[in-house]
């Protein structure tokens, strides 16, 4: 499994533009496997403080530690729907993991609203990618655009 680096996100520029688009239009949960600790160590790391990270976008932040079971087990977008009050078929997920995209379709959501950053994934990840999910963008900036076209 690899291990990320969060002090080398790139989560800088588009990132927070699609964040800032999305929050327009309906609530942003972030969900995670990572517990809530780490989260927050995260959102303060003088990295991404420095960046300024858009923490504030997200209605809500469901942890795994949150949730009887995580990641990939359907139970952290469950919880997410149920606080955003949504049914599978009206959530949009992107994601940017394996378990993250195997959890949203575990909840129910159909693949066709699963998008996924393909820069995110392993070479002998995508396979799987192009069979279960609906969307696939190459980075921030090409999500944004399909976004703002479909507004």
């Amino acid at each position: 499994m690899m291990k990320r680096n969060y002090e080398k996100v790139g989560y800088i520029g588009d990132a927070d533009l699609v964040l800032d688009f999305m929050s327009k239009m309906c609530p942003i949960y972030l969900v995670t496997g990572n517990d809530m600790g780490h989260v927050k160590m995260i959102a303060q790391s003088p990295k991404i403080l420095k960046s300024k990270f858009p923490f504030d976008r997200f209605t809500g932040i469901i942890s795994g530690e949150m949730c009887e079971r995580n990641k990939p087990h359907g139970d952290p977008y469950i919880v997410a729907m149920q606080e955003a009050g949504f049914l599978s078929h009206q959530t949009f997920v992107l994601e940017d993991s394996k378990n993250g995209v195997t959890s949203a379709l575990n909840a129910g959501i159909p693949s066709s609203n699963i998008a996924v950053m393909h820069n995110e994934f392993e070479n002998h990840q995508r396979p799987f990618l192009n069979s279960v999910t609906g969307m696939q963008f190459q980075n921030h900036t090409e999500l944004l655009e399909t976004l703002e076209r479909s507004n």
